[in-house]
């Protein structure tokens, strides 16, 4: 939920607040792709979440799996593009990982 709440944050931020030396806001300034850019982190957050539900529901090792490496690729690449292509994806990445630690499988009693 944290991780999605940042992604949104994220978009609004691109969209509505002004920040760059002629008051443009970044969607303004660098056009669609400023939004496609930033959309990352809530794309990653929507996939992992059908990821952990996946897994919190069924067990599923696949899901587990795919949401281990998932999240481990989207925290290298969050490094290596911060100051480009993955502008403001690290705190997602950090919140992410930790969903997929903290996230049970189910009971067996009561599957």
């Amino acid at each position: 939920m944290l991780s999605a709440a940042y992604g949104v944050a994220l978009l609004v931020w691109v969209a509505a607040v002004p920040s760059s030396p002629g008051h443009q806001t970044l969607l303004e300034y660098g056009g669609p792709e400023s939004l496609l850019i930033t959309s990352q982190a809530l794309v990653f957050t929507l996939v992992m979440w059908a990821l952990l539900r996946r897994r919190c529901t069924t067990g599923s090792r696949g899901a587990t799996i795919a949401a281990r490496t998932i999240g481990a690729v989207f925290v290298v690449w969050s490094i290596l593009g911060a100051l480009s292509l993955a502008a403001g994806a690290f705190p997602a990445a950090v919140l992410l990982l930790a969903a997929v630690a903290l996230t049970p499988r189910p009971d067996p009693l009561t599957a």
